[in-house]
């Protein structure tokens, strides 16, 4: 895997991770390719020194700070910013032709849940 791919992959897995779509292990896996790719940063080294089976419990501790040392931003869980993010990366699958415009409608409402236009159509 080349570097921006890697890269790549942590920015969506990070966002993913931020709606509970990705386990915090996948986050561990990208930043071992980061660092094989030739990325570095001591809290990057950190997060991918971090055992899979240990990773729900330390990923949160050094997330942030390891997404710091590549310049990629943060989602805190559940935030809008990190569903909006979410949505990007799962978009871009769409457009590539690895996930369908169906799939993506369902990840969407069982995820984030219904738009607010529907919301407000359903109540009336």
């Amino acid at each position: 895997m080349d570097g921006i791919e890697a890269l790549s992959t942590t920015r969506d897995a990070a966002a993913l991770w931020s709606v509970g779509d990705v386990s915090a292990a996948e986050l561990v896996r990208c930043a071992c390719d980061l660092l094989v790719a030739g990325f570095d940063g001591p809290n990057l080294r950190m997060l991918a020194a971090v055992p899979f089976r240990n990773a729900d419990e330390e990923v949160p501790e050094v997330a942030e700070a390891a997404l710091a040392d590549i310049s990629l931003t943060y989602y805190v869980r559940g935030s809008q910013a990190g569903q909006e993010a979410a949505v990007a990366a799962l978009a871009a699958r769409l457009l590539a032709g690895t996930m369908s415009p169906v799939s993506l409608a369902a990840w969407a409402h069982s995820t984030i849940g219904p738009w607010p236009a529907c919301s407000r159509r359903a109540t009336r």
